[in-house]
């Protein structure tokens, strides 16, 4: 079934992964990971984030398919924000394979059983979910499985990025970049770095080493313990193989398969003109040039403003 067919009309949007022969879409502009996150289902490779950039973005449908069950949960109480009391935990059958089905998390949609989406169909709100870092941006969190176990955390399929055949192009910096500020809140700071964006495929991130090869980093750094290297098809990465970010290492891999090498972190201080933060968090973007996260230790004034130049005087050290 051609994407013509299945994808609305007034969204541009791409398909990103894929699991169980079942393709996952994102906007155009955006941002997703696959690894970015402290979760079971992430650290293995299993799910998916789709960030629509805009906080007033409205949630869409990754997938074509029928909804066959509504389930509320309820949200944890984060002590840093305030987040929502309960969200809705969508379950999709997939017309590309109607013996699988697709979760969905982080909505307030209410529909009722039975209802027909095509990829880009509305489905409610992103709501602020207390499963959120508060540094964490309004995404939808997706999954593919078989129909059993529809609640539990484990349980899903490899998620793999559509990125085969895909060339990689670009080269990692070897040094910390120049950035410019984006923008700048209490919970993060985004910036565009001057240097070290790599292509691969739909996906657009910045470039590290690891082992002989390079590739595009989807990791939270050093803040979650496990990430991600996206690399092209047929490279040769083994388990020990070192992660190296701007010449300084950073993990090293656990496994390789489905074009994503897992790496654990290295246990390590970021330092930002002498001042501590929490971390560095690097994602994959759809269709655009890339950008990088700045997080603080807790959520605080940042100390430059939007347009500003900045440059990185940062010193990860192996603690």
């Amino acid at each position: 079934m051609g994407a013509g067919q299945i994808v609305h009309p007034t969204l541009n949007l791409l398909p990103i992964a894929s699991s169980g022969g079942v393709r996952v879409f994102a906007p155009c502009r955006g941002f997703v990971s696959f690894t970015n996150s402290p979760y079971y289902s992430h650290e293995h490779g299993l799910a998916v984030d789709i960030y629509p950039l805009t906080v007033e973005a409205k949630a869409f449908s990754p997938v074509q398919g029928g909804l066959v069950e509504v389930f509320t949960v309820r949200s944890p109480r984060p002590k840093q924000f305030k987040a929502v009391d309960e969200e809705r935990l969508l379950i999709i059958r997939p017309s590309e394979n109607p013996r699988l089905v697709v979760r969905i998390l982080h909505t307030d949609y209410d529909a009722r059983p039975g209802a027909s989406l095509c990829v880009g169909t509305p489905i409610g709100n992103i709501v602020r979910s207390g499963f959120y870092d508060f540094w964490t941006e309004h995404h939808i969190h997706v999954e593919v499985r078989n129909p059993t176990h529809l609640l539990r955390a484990k349980g899903s399929l490899p998620m793999t990025p559509l990125t085969q055949g895909s060339r990689l192009l670009g080269t990692p910096s070897e040094k910390p970049p120049k950035l410019r500020v984006v923008s700048a809140n209490r919970n993060f700071t985004l910036v565009e770095p001057d240097d070290g964006a790599m292509t691969l495929g739909p996906l657009h991130g910045l470039g590290c080493r690891v082992g002989e090869a390079t590739g595009i980093l989807d990791a939270g750094v050093p803040h979650y313990k496990v990430g991600s290297v996206h690399l092209e098809e047929g490279v040769d990465v083994t388990s020990g193989d070192e992660v190296v970010l701007w010449g300084t290492p950073i993990g090293k891999v656990l496994e390789c398969g489905n074009g994503l090498a897992i790496f654990k972190s290295l246990p390590m201080e970021v330092h930002l003109n002498n001042r501590v933060i929490r971390g560095l968090s690097f994602y994959p973007w759809v269709g655009r040039h890339p950008f990088l996260k700045l997080i603080p230790l807790r959520p605080s004034q940042p100390g430059w403003h939007e347009g500003q130049e900045v440059t990185i005087d940062m010193c990860i050290t192996i603690s």
